[in-house]
């Protein structure tokens, strides 16, 4: 009987009657014995199609109570638990597994991309290594060795693997845009916009390869085709990428607009930054703006865009935005395909200068922080970060505190720290070497309060950073700021592939690497400008 029952649901499965499929399978897993089995695993697998993950568990827990040993239920079990974010049972299951069938490619392979998603790139690579013996003749390993490899810094090994796995199979869409994306990384813009095109061409959904295709059109400086690109972004199943915000009002095109026009952030606290600056220009095409926002960020916003109704943001959102008097919505980095298609689109045009800042710190708290601080130390304030916690181009953004150790001695200035994180040790043990102090004020933590970070930053005569949300702060407040951007991976969208000029922040002023991994130069070149660097006349 259950042998006829599955013969039916498959028929049904092949011609997407659900229904009937689900009925046939639960007839055919109430029994016993592999036809049971194999029911309750096409069950799961209905269920996971249908998006009703919690149905597709328990078909694959009853299996489990029935046999505790069942790999394949076990690896289902996992990947669902994947797919809902339950990394920790994801992991656990995977590991289990693995002691069973250490040499199961799919599950040192889903393993090591779960690993990838939780920000452990060199654990996930330590699980594909262990594979690398069968693993050179599977595409789908090498591919995903390759991702490893390459967030772990060994971009030549990262190339190696993908161009193995295109050899293994020139069909393999996913290794074709990993190397699209490591050769832009590594500057050859052509030959990775080659293979990002073609492997649009190969892949079903080829989201991710729409965006790594935009970064690479804005750093080209060809914005309008990139936005294009980058509307693909909530489509795109890459840690990176946010889900989409539960509104249901129409999508807003710019048009003038009699009423409210929802603005939704989406991105990390920087990139929000970076859009906010088209909020003014959204602004004279709408009625009003309601601005939903990362909590931390609604202080200053809300300070700084006073004629708009900012809302931090919450789940589930809050009732505001729901109102009837909202006629539209849009998320905040899709504005730059109404505002920002050309570079004449941008206001901040002049390096160096306050041109285009937009933020507003509070003037009383900053007024009291540039006056301790004068206190404390002679010469111009200068703040100071040097390191990006971003789980992947962190480290190839990031210095040692001791790399400014020359800059720091060339000139009289008090410096004060804007390194979030415990930089305590850091900071300690460059004065012992050097004698450099580096004011440390535990009042202010942007990871809490980024309203008094924005004082912070505003009190400063100059601000000297790597690529992170420091600079970003910096740029949208105008103060002088001098911005280290690195090469290779670790060069962001937004910096633009060369020149001093940053079009979001006529205030930055860009020092470029030469080469990836390669501070020393830009540093030489920025000690040189800090000699000779005269400080702005500031009204205290």
């Amino acid at each position: 009987m259950a042998k006829s029952e599955l013969a039916e649901a498959r028929s049904h499965m092949a011609e997407g009657r659900w229904p009937e499929a689900i009925r046939a399978l639960t007839a055919a897993a109430g029994g016993e014995g592999p036809d049971s089995r194999e029911a309750l695993l096409l069950l799961s697998q209905v269920f996971r199609r249908l998006g009703r993950p919690e149905q597709a568990v328990q078909a694959l827990e009853m299996i489990l109570s029935r046999d505790p040993s069942d790999a394949e239920a076990k690896f289902q079990l996992a990947n669902i638990a994947s797919e809902m974010g339950a990394g920790d049972g994801a992991e656990r299951l995977y590991r289990e597994l693995l002691q069973a069938v250490p040499d199961s490619l799919p599950v040192r392979n889903n393993l090591a991309n779960l690993l990838r998603g939780l920000h452990r790139p060199e654990e996930a690579l330590q699980v594909m290594d262990a594979a690398m013996g069968q693993g050179r003749d599977s595409a789908d390993a090498m591919s995903t060795y390759g991702l490893c490899a390459m967030e772990c810094g060994d971009l030549d090994g990262a190339r190696q693997a993908f161009e193995r796995a295109l050899r293994l199979d020139p069909g393999h869409g996913q290794a074709r845009a990993n190397l699209g994306e490591l050769l832009l990384l590594t500057g050859e813009i052509a030959a990775g916009l080659a293979e990002l095109e073609a492997a649009r061409r190969q892949l079903d959904s080829p989201a991710q390869v729409d965006v790594n295709l935009a970064y690479a059109r804005f750093l080209e400086g060809e914005y309008r085709a990139g936005w294009e690109a980058f509307e693909s972004r909530f489509d795109a199943a890459a840690p990176t990428e946010r889900p989409p915000r539960p509104f249901t009002q129409r999508r807003w095109r710019g048009e003038k607009v009699a009423g409210a026009v929802l603005v939704w952030g989406e991105q990390g606290v920087g990139d929000e930054i970076v859009f906010a600056s088209m909020i003014p220009d959204a602004m004279r095409r709408a009625e009003r703006i309601v601005l939903e926002c990362e909590p931390r960020l609604a202080p200053l916003f809300a300070r700084s865009f006073p004629a708009v109704d900012v809302v931090p943001r919450s789940d589930p959102p809050a009732p505001r935005l729901q109102a009837p008097d909202i006629a539209a919505q849009i998320p905040l980095a899709s504005l730059g395909g109404i505002f920002r298609n050309r570079r004449e689109d941008f206001p901040a045009d002049t390096a160096g200068t306050a041109a285009g800042a937009y933020l507003h710190a509070d003037p009383d708290l900053r007024r009291g922080l540039r006056a301790r601080y004068r206190q404390l130390g002679e010469g111009p304030l200068v703040g100071l970060s040097w390191r990006s916690v971003n789980a992947r181009a962190g480290p190839a953004k990031s210095m040692a505190l001791t790399d400014l150790s020359e800059l720091l001695a060339v000139r009289p200035a008090t410096f004060v720290n804007l390194q979030y994180g415990d930089v305590e040790t850091e900071v300690a043990d460059l004065r012992q070497r050097t004698g450099i102090r580096i004011i440390q004020d535990s009042a202010v933590d942007q990871m809490r309060d980024m309203d008094a970070f924005a004082a912070q930053v505003a009190a400063l005569d100059l601000v000297i950073t790597v690529s992170n949300t420091a600079a970003h702060v910096a740029g949208a407040l105008g103060r002088p700021t001098w911005a280290m951007v690195p090469a290779g991976p670790g060069l962001r969208w937004y910096w633009g592939r060369s020149g001093v000029a940053c079009p979001w922040y006529g205030s930055l002023r860009l020092y470029r690497q030469p080469m990836p991994g390669r501070w020393h130069g830009l540093l030489a070149e920025m000690t040189a400008a800090f000699r000779d660097w005269q400080p702005p006349s500031v009204d205290d």
